[in-house]
């Protein structure tokens, strides 16, 4: 089966998804992952004094590793 997650911003998938995407993963499903934002405008950008561009590329990275963790067909930000 082909699954589709859909989440506004990066990290959205490990408030609870995230274990659930896996066990499908090991079960031989092909899920993919859709951010509709880098999410750089969050405020904790502010603690680490980053512009909205430059947060949204950290994230983007971590949404990299995220994809390589988890196994997933294919992550679109």
């Amino acid at each position: 089966m082909k699954i589709l997650y859909i989440f506004p911003h990066p990290d959205d998938e490990c408030y609870g998804p995230a274990a659930a995407m896996y066990r499908q993963i090991q079960q031989g499903h092909e899920v993919h992952l859709l951010t509709l934002t880098k999410g750089g405008a969050t405020k904790v950008r502010f603690d680490m004094n980053l512009s909205v561009e430059k947060m949204g590329e950290l994230r983007h990275q971590e949404m990299l590793e995220v994809e390589k963790v988890l196994g997933l067909k294919s992550l679109t930000v």
